[in-house]
């Protein structure tokens, strides 16, 4: 409200004033340390595949500010998990107590910054190593950092929404980011659907289907919804 109205509305832009204060700071902060691991990363030469925040904070959203997140997650291959590990240990992150869940390993800190390193993407059982490294590109030419391709990108955010049958869903920010997502990067349709067949998930396209009011009908893709899954999805999230 305040980054896109303080000077249409600037009685009630103060309320927010302070907290969009605070959330820049925050996000220069968060950019000058994520700057300097990726260099480090660039360095050692460790392809490195940010996701999420880490990724569409600076990518496709106006200003960083906009896109709020508590920790990072950034994919490596298998392979390069320890030399990843070593490098952070060796920049001040510190994991007491390592742990291993379906697709990424324990939470590393660094003060108040955190990160998850993954070695697969969240909720997605067929997408395995091959699969998503092939499924991305380097973010500018000879570097070791990744992007998804459009499609699995917004794949992924669907997907990685519904965990746990959408009890942990952040609706708000679901939202936002495959926004500006096709704003950025506007998905090939086709390939949406061949992936999403191949993956065995549900099409992207319901969320955009399920909230009309948000998703102008230009970014909405043609394919035949099903009313009564539409309609649950909304009442869901």
């Amino acid at each position: 409200f305040y980054w896109l109205l303080h000077d249409a509305f600037p009685k009630q832009a103060v309320r927010f004033q302070a907290h969009y204060q605070a959330k820049s700071a925050w996000a220069l902060k968060q950019e000058h340390h994520r700057n300097r691991l990726f260099r480090l990363l660039e360095d050692a030469r460790i392809p490195f595949l940010p996701i999420k925040g880490a990724d569409l904070a600076w990518r496709v959203y106006p200003l960083p500010a906009l896109r709020w997140s508590c920790d990072w997650d950034v994919l490596v291959r298998k392979k390069d998990m320890r030399a990843f590990c070593d490098l952070l240990e060796r920049d001040g992150w510190i994991c007491p107590v390592d742990s291993l869940s379906d697709h990424h390993l324990g939470l590393r800190r660094k003060k108040d910054l955190a990160l998850e390193p993954h070695f697969l993407l969240p909720n997605l059982e067929l997408a395995d190593e091959d699969f998503v490294w092939t499924n991305s590109s380097p973010a500018e030419p000879d570097s070791f950092r990744r992007t998804l391709n459009p499609e699995l990108n917004l794949i992924m955010l669907f997907q990685h929404d519904a965990i746990n049958r959408y009890q942990t869903s952040n609706l708000g920010k679901l939202l936002l980011d495959v926004f500006f997502l096709l704003k950025r990067d506007p998905p090939d349709w086709e390939k949406v659907a061949r992936l999403c067949i191949e993956l065995k998930v549900p099409h992207p396209g319901l969320l955009l289907h399920a909230f009309p009011e948000f998703f102008p009908e230009r970014l909405r893709p043609a394919i035949p919804p099903s009313g009564e899954v539409v309609s649950a999805l909304r009442r869901i999230l």
